[in-house]
């Protein structure tokens, strides 16, 4: 079992999952440290020290959020758990990996840029820790005027997520194919009553379509809310 203790939350907990199962438990932050961190839109960068001997070094990820920091130390404990059972894995092909995620993963919804002109971005945050990494990311993005389409399922915090959006967006607001989804005129209700603005649509597609009627070239589209929504893309 491989963690790093700053998602752990206590402790205790993981040893007795570990001890129960009678498994050894690594916290991944007590291997590894973060020197150095830099985002844009679509990449990570981020220099790590090592106490097991291995130099310093520096990362690029193509996932760009900031938690990806966390992730990036698990996998880091991983590969030298699986390095010290006789796997071969040099450090090109683990720099390669983790600059082609998306790639080689088939990843998506993570930051996933769709379009350019305008810059068109699908993330799948729905819930307080989503909707703040979008924002991290949005900070590092310059753009005219920002659309976004979004939609939740009933079961979530809905009001907490609609309260940290931006105020100065355009809403589409939708609702995916599933019987969990809330129904955009709800969504459409209690987003106005946290200051947000837009319109109502019955698919993610028709919201989508007019975010893109409407948007300039030097505009930015962001679809969140749920991976649901983000599924419902239409692609090409």
């Amino acid at each position: 079992m491989v963690i790093s203790e700053t998602q752990a939350g206590p402790e205790g907990v993981f040893r007795e999952v570990a001890d129960l199962h009678n498994a050894p438990i690594l916290f991944a932050d007590q291997q590894y440290k973060i020197l150095r961190s830099n985002a844009d839109p679509e990449t990570l960068t981020v220099t790590v020290a090592s106490n097991t001997g291995e130099p310093e070094t520096t990362y690029r990820l193509d996932l760009p959020g900031h938690y990806q920091e966390k992730n990036l130390l698990g996998v880091l404990a991983g590969v030298n758990i699986l390095r010290q059972e006789g796997y071969k894995l040099t450090h090109e092909a683990v720099e390669n990996g983790l600059a082609n995620v998306k790639r080689l993963t088939g990843l998506g919804g993570r930051w996933e840029v769709v379009g350019r002109h305008p810059y068109t971005v699908l993330d799948v945050g729905h819930n307080e820790a989503g909707i703040r990494a979008i924002l991290e990311q949005l900070a590092l993005v310059t753009y005219d005027k920002l659309h976004i389409v979004t939609g939740f399922v009933k079961d979530k915090d809905v009001p907490t997520a609609l309260r940290l959006l931006p105020s100065n967006a355009t809403y589409y607001f939708t609702r995916a194919q599933i019987p969990r989804a809330l129904d955009e005129t709800e969504l459409l209700e209690m987003a106005n009553k946290e200051g947000l603005r837009g319109n109502a649509y019955p698919n993610v597609p028709a919201a989508f379509e007019a975010a893109q009627a409407v948007a300039g070239k030097d505009d930015m589209i962001l679809v969140c809310g749920s991976c649901f929504i983000v599924g419902d893309v239409p692609q090409g």
